[in-house]
């Protein structure tokens, strides 16, 4: 079961990542953020987001079971 939670996780990560770096592109187009900004938003998105998506991937599994 660890194996499957944790590439469940890893996809849940890499997702969540994905779609902060396009909202942050997206701000960007429209000037509405700068470099700075986009950085702190993405360490806070990295940081945060480990543990939440192996909880995620966690919860999942278990109910798929």
């Amino acid at each position: 079961m660890a194996p499957l939670v944790l590439g469940v996780g890893a996809l849940l990560y890499v997702g969540g990542l994905s779609a902060v770096m396009l909202w942050i592109r997206r701000l960007r187009q429209r000037r509405l953020g700068d470099p700075a900004a986009a950085r702190e938003w993405y360490i806070l998105a990295a940081v945060l987001g480990a543990p939440i998506a192996l909880l995620l991937a966690f919860t999942i599994v278990s109910a798929l079971r």
